[in-house]
């Protein structure tokens, strides 16, 4: 009954009715009249207690427990059912405001309505159409008083249904258009980020000369230390000023000059260990602002390097206060694979997919990459959650049986209702889940493994076009965090559970061992082979 009360009330902040609705209906007005804060919190607080007194069911009465938690929890969630309702109001009218305006750009892209002549071709979303609204601190110091970041989100519908139906779309008119899917990692496990859950038909594969060159591709735990190897740096995980630090402090390793004649850095033995026209090294990092402080880094570092290193930015970013020579648009990327530069810092999304680098004599120009940052959703970014609903309501579109018990209308308002309630349990665990690699269980942390699984893949594909090897380095700590903290004299050795390059190896094992019996076992080594076994041979460099 007070989930039926609250929605009606959700629905029309201010204008529902019912015994609970309408009181908080009258509420939420004089919550938007009243500027005092005491006097707003004693008009939820003596509500709420007035509500305690009553049987809202026969026999039954409501009993907050931590009455004056709750007086603060419901006096915000009627501020946010009215901000909800208004901007929801607000997004319906926004194209008619927009055409008048000429502010067609103006909204964000990622809370625009579908086109209308589409919405009938994608399914709702399972759990009901969301505005949600989120409160994120960014794992900073707050002593200063500084506030987090209040964001909303909407949640319209399965888009990615429309791909794979996309041969079906509009059955009453006749057969539907003939689709080709190309990607060679969009079979990808369980991955609810990259796997298509369509049959793989065919299988394009490259020359026998070409596999065996890519097989010669090396992975190695790179972990870079501060100091004289005395505490490693730990860069994933961190936020903020402290990441920031963690960067700076993974330049100052990688730029330290060496022991031998000339004393060559990292960075400089690497490219010199590198065959000629493929002496050019890439830096991974994790958004295009860490890419400029990197490159800010290396070049207060290393002046003499000026001309020698690339940063890439965005496309439609400004280059304010910046040698433009030092910059390069995503779109020009290809550019660096013939240019004098022998450095590019790049955040590793930006050069998953996409462009090639390619030298003169059309092969990778790039030999070499080194992840300063392990590539992990962020704990309260909405991204992986919404991948994660959308490959659960593509598995719900799969035919389900009905209970045959009532009659044939019943059953399917029965099975709506179901999978409704379903899906809603299914949001809020994924919404209330902190998605840590290290503390996932074990079929999420596979999920998650695939997905970066194949993040990784992509970007050292960048690497070995042309049927080339590439040396690939993981320098963050966090990619192996018991190694990392490991003295001389403990035994402990990460595994699949604390490390993520465990975690890949582990969720590609089954598909290469001899007694495997997956039906998709020819698949996975088609896609894979030369990626699992440069994470089985991987050592420390």
């Amino acid at each position: 009954m007070l989930r039926e009360q609250f929605n009606a009330f959700i629905d029309d902040p201010t204008g529902a009715s019912g015994e609970v609705a309408g009181g908080l209906a009258t509420l939420a007005e004089a919550q938007l009249s009243d500027t005092e804060e005491e006097t707003r919190e004693d008009a939820v607080r003596q509500w709420l207690t007035e509500l305690s007194d009553q049987e809202l069911v026969e026999g039954r009465k409501i009993a907050p427990a931590e009455l004056e938690r709750n007086v603060w929890r419901l006096e915000l969630a009627v501020a946010v059912a009215v901000m909800a309702h208004r901007l929801n109001l607000m997004l319906a009218i926004w194209p008619e405001v927009a055409a008048e305006l000429d502010m067609f750009d103006t909204l964000p892209a990622e809370v625009r309505r579908p086109p209308s002549d589409l919405a009938v071709a994608v399914p709702e979303s399972p759990m009901g159409n969301v505005l949600g609204f989120q409160y994120v601190e960014d794992g900073t110091d707050r002593r200063d008083g500084q506030l987090g970041e209040f964001r909303f989100f909407r949640y319209t519908g399965v888009g990615r249904a429309l791909l794979v139906g996309l041969s079906d779309l509009f059955p009453a008119d006749g057969p539907g258009p003939n689709v080709l899917l190309l990607s060679g990692t969009s079979w990808a496990g369980t991955s609810p980020r990259y796997h298509i859950d369509v049959p793989v038909e065919a299988i394009l594969r490259p020359s026998p000369q070409k596999l065996a060159a890519i097989s010669e591709t090396t992975f190695a735990l790179d972990i870079q230390h501060q100091g004289e190897r005395s505490t490693p740096i730990w860069v994933s995980g961190r936020y903020g000023e402290e990441r920031a630090s963690a960067l700076r402090q993974m330049v100052a390793a990688l730029t330290q000059p060496g022991a031998g004649p000339g004393r060559p850095n990292r960075l400089e033995r690497e490219r010199a260990a590198l065959p000629p026209g493929r002496q050019k090294v890439m830096l991974l990092v994790g958004s295009y602002a860490e890419a400029r402080a990197v490159t800010n880094e290396l070049l207060r570092r290393k002046s003499s390097w000026k001309g020698q290193v690339r940063c890439l930015i965005g496309d439609d970013e400004l280059e304010t206060g910046w040698d433009d020579g030092h910059l390069l648009r995503r779109g020009d990327v290809a550019d660096f694979g013939t240019d004098d530069a022998w450095l590019l810092v790049a955040p590793i999304l930006a050069v998953e997919r996409g462009h090639n680098i390619l030298n003169n004599d059309g092969v990778a120009a790039v030999g070499a990459a080194f992840f300063l940052v392990r590539p992990h959703p962020r704990p309260k970014d909405l991204s992986y959650v919404t991948q994660r609903i959308n490959q659960y309501a593509l598995e719900q579109l799969r035919p389900h049986p009905l209970d045959d018990d009532c009659p044939a209308h019943e059953r399917l308002a029965g099975a709506g209702s179901q999978r409704r309630r379903a899906a809603q349990r299914q949001w809020r665990r994924l919404l209330h889940a902190l998605v840590a690699y290290s503390q996932l269980g074990t079929d999420e942390r596979q999920r998650v493994a695939w997905t970066q699984l194949v993040t990784i893949w992509q970007v050292v594909g960048r690497l070995l076009r042309g049927g080339q090897a590439a040396k690939v380095y993981f320098c963050d700590a966090a990619f192996a965090p018991v190694t990392a903290r490991r003295s001389d004299t403990d035994t402990d050795l990460d595994d699949a559970s604390t490390s993520l390059l465990h975690g890949m190896r582990e969720v590609l094992t089954p598909y290469f061992e001899p007694t495997g019996a997956s039906t998709d076992r020819h698949l996975v080594q088609a896609l894979y082979q030369p990626l699992y076994r440069a994470l089985t041979n991987m050592g420390d460099r």
